[in-house]
């Protein structure tokens, strides 16, 4: 089959063309009958021509692809997913014929506008793909829109009648004869239709904001009760409004300094200098008004973003000051009671004493002999006495006794069944439930589950290696990074107040740079010159050639722990790691985590930085581009101690890795230990199990969670265990732990 013919199973585009001095608008036209070149023109003579084409359909068909990108040449950049899935982008190619003159100028953008439905029960995404393809010689310009899907009226509410009229939509109104012949005059108008959109949506949130506050300045109700769900639902759109505005006007500024660096290059060898400079002026001043507009709504798009969180803010301290208000009518209303019992109890205790000599007299001790008129006593009114007294002091000592074996358990003073003997003192956090498995494993005991708070959210594994008693917490499946690192080691905090040693064990990606680093190694943070042992990579500001320099001081691993691995490292000097050896009973005792033994040699795989992974699995990459090392003398892991880098990100590029490794002298690159360091500070101990680059495969990934368990599992057996630790007071723990916990005031119902 010819690849020029044109195809016949996708949709053939639309084209609309316009020629100058005819007096007739937008004509449609079909595609022209091809004569084996495969082009994608229309079929009569034009000026200017709009093609409306289907990107979705060409992508998946690569003889449209390639016969698009051969007519308008397209950029393969602009086929690439990072472009399909952007926020808005402009980019331009000047083409140059064989004297050097410019011969025609390609141009590509890219807008999106959120716009939410009134009431905003829902929302659209538009979007504005295109291309633009103008000719020197001919003056001619060819616009390209992709996938052009006009929004519901819904949307569009705030939009004046006469500008959604289709005969007024600045894309598809007739060219002026006078300034078409700028390559950039189509930009006036894609930037008239994009401030259209923008306003509607900007006023939109606006308009929620406004309702949303007139309702909170309406009559009093008896109970705030703000709609949450809703507040926060327009927030949302509201920040996606501010994402969508600051890009547009990045890329408006991208189009005005293109615009006069491409008049500076080019004006003065146009064949009609004066008509090309008043086409230019026009389409400079269009341009900067419109980029001024943007500008303007952005403003005040954040003006309704401060404005709705200010809502916010006000929602929540306003539930939190009625509840408030009602605590302390509560309180007074046991106030009152109080008083009301205290009368109860006196009045109780003025009629004690003659109840009780009533009740005395009332024994059958005591007889009135009505004949005589006198009053008559037993003589063995002792025996009352006898048991009377005794079994009062009895029932004293019982109570006394009984507050002092079984004391009320108060809320500021509550351990949940915290062992006061033996303390859990080792805190060990696990990203993946793999490496909580691993260091399960390593456990010599195991012990039964204790009943935590219910501010808690974690679930633990409790055992002891040695003399330390060890808890184990894994993050929740599925969820990873510092943030959600961060929120367990709070928990653990709070309820295991007595733990001095805190370590975060688990697998990492290596870095084979300076150092002979392979698959099953360890790394253990330590500080160097220039480092605490711990950074986080993705936080800083972007500086020369897209450098990202960073600016956040983690805290160093605690002293006592950086002591025990200096002490390590001498043993280890002289006499061989017991990692190998706790592997093996590891593997004795759980017959069936064979998946946690060394892979072999043959499945360690280096391949040089610049070449990306081939295929599923690396049995398809190319062996030639395989780094040479050398055969280590046994399979037994290696420690490395250095910088471990962390981000909220996965490094996954040979050439990235390589270049952030340089500049921090990075050993290992992980997600989670920068959201310990500073509220949580802990020794961070990697297995490795890939090369950080697009080769990553999870077939060591067992292996190196076993691997950093086991070297763990021998630093805590030369660290002495601490007996006379003990819990911090209430007001050094989380705001959010004691027992007089705001969080029912502030979070959303």
């Amino acid at each position: 089959m010819d690849e020029k013919q044109p195809c016949t199973q996708c949709p053939e585009p639309k084209f609309l063309c316009w020629k100058k001095e005819t007096g007739k608008g937008w004509v449609e036209a079909s595609r022209a009958a091809t004569h084996g070149d495969g082009s994608v023109l229309p079929s009569i003579d034009y000026d200017v021509c709009i093609v409306n084409a289907k990107a979705l359909r060409i992508r998946q068909c690569p003889r449209c692809r390639e016969q698009f990108s051969i007519t308008y040449e397209v950029p393969d950049l602009w086929w690439k997913g990072y472009s399909k899935g952007a926020n808005g982008f402009f980019g331009q190619d000047t083409t140059l014929d064989e004297k050097g003159n410019i011969s025609g100028l390609n141009s590509w953008a890219r807008f999106q506008v959120k716009l939410t439905n009134n009431p905003h029960t829902g929302y659209e995404w538009f979007k504005l793909n295109i291309l633009t393809r103008w000719i020197a010689k001919t003056q001619k310009t060819i616009l390209v829109i992709f996938d052009l899907r006009p929004p519901s009226t819904s949307c569009l509410e705030r939009v004046p009648d006469d500008e959604l009229d289709p005969k007024q939509d600045p894309l598809f109104a007739v060219p002026d004869e006078h300034n078409y012949i700028s390559p950039y005059w189509i930009y006036i108008r894609l930037l008239e239709k994009i401030v259209t959109l923008q306003d509607a949506a900007v006023w939109s949130v606006r308009d929620t904001v406004r309702s949303t506050e007139k309702e909170r300045d309406g009559p009093l109700k008896p109970k705030p009760a703000p709609e949450f769900r809703y507040l926060h639902d327009t927030a949302r759109h509201a920040i996606h409004v501010s994402e969508t505005l600051d890009v547009a006007v990045k890329t408006a500024k991208q189009i005005l300094e293109q615009h006069k660096a491409f008049e500076a290059y080019s004006g003065g060898a146009q064949p009609d200098v004066v008509a090309w400079k008043k086409a230019w002026n026009h389409t400079e001043g269009r341009l900067r008004f419109f980029e001024g507009m943007l500008g303007s709504l952005q403003d005040r798009s954040a003006s309704n973003k401060a404005r709705l969180l200010n809502e916010i803010a006000l929602a929540f301290n306003m539930v939190a000051q009625f509840d408030a208000g009602m605590s302390v009518d509560i309180g007074r209303a046991t106030q009152r009671d109080s008083e009301a019992m205290k009368t109860v109890a006196f009045l109780t205790l003025l009629f004690l004493p003659a109840t009780f000599v009533s009740a005395i007299f009332s024994t059958t001790f005591f007889e009135f002999d009505s004949g005589s008129g006198e009053w008559l006593m037993s003589d063995k009114f002792w025996v009352y006495w006898v048991v009377a007294i005794p079994i009062t002091i009895a029932t004293a000592s019982l109570w006394y006794y009984w507050q002092r074996i079984f004391p009320p358990q108060l809320f500021g003073d509550m351990r949940f069944q915290e062992q006061q003997a033996d303390p859990y003192t080792v805190a060990w956090v696990a990203a993946l439930p793999l490496e909580m498995a691993a260091a399960t494993a390593m456990l010599d005991e195991t012990h039964e589950p204790l009943i935590m708070s219910s501010n808690d959210s974690n679930l633990y594994v409790f055992g002891n290696i040695g003399d330390h008693n060890v808890v184990i917490a894994c993050l929740p499946s599925g969820q990873y990074g510092i943030t959600k690192a961060a929120l367990l080691a709070n928990n653990m905090r709070w309820s295991f107040p007595c733990i001095n040693i805190r370590l975060m064990v688990g697998i990492g990606g290596g870095v084979p740079m300076k150092f002979d680093i392979r698959l099953g190694d360890v790394v253990v943070s330590c500080p160097t010159l220039t480092s605490p042992g711990v950074i986080q990579y993705d936080f800083g500001k972007t500086v020369q050639e897209g450098r990202i320099q960073t600016s956040r001081a983690l805290n160093k691993p605690p002293q006592e722990l950086l002591v025990a691995v200096a002490k390590l490292r001498a043993m280890h000097e002289s006499q061989p790691s017991q990692i190998p050896v706790y592997l093996a009973q590891m593997i004795t005792r759980n017959p069936s985590m064979t998946a946690y033994t060394y892979q072999g040699v043959g499945k360690d795989r280096l391949y040089e930085a610049g070449y990306d992974h081939v295929g599923h699995n690396c049995d398809e990459c190319d062996l030639s581009r395989l780094v040479e090392r050398g055969a280590r003398p046994d399979n037994h892991p290696k420690v490395h101690y250095g910088v471990i880098a962390s981000a909220n990100q996965v490094m996954k590029h040979g050439y990235t890795r390589d270049r952030f490794a340089q500049e921090h002298e990075i050993l290992c690159f992980e997600m989670e230990a920068a959201g310990l360091m500073d509220s949580f500070p802990c020794l961070v101990i990697r297995g490795i199990c890939d090369y950080s680059d697009t080769h990553k495969t999870q077939g060591w990934q067992e292996y190196a969670a076993a691997t950093a368990a086991a070297y763990t599992k021998e630093l805590l057996n030369i660290i002495p265990a601490r007996r006379n630790a003990s819990p911090p007071a209430v007001f050094d723990r989380p705001m959010e732990h004691r027992s007089w916990s705001f969080d029912k005031y502030f979070l959303s119902p």
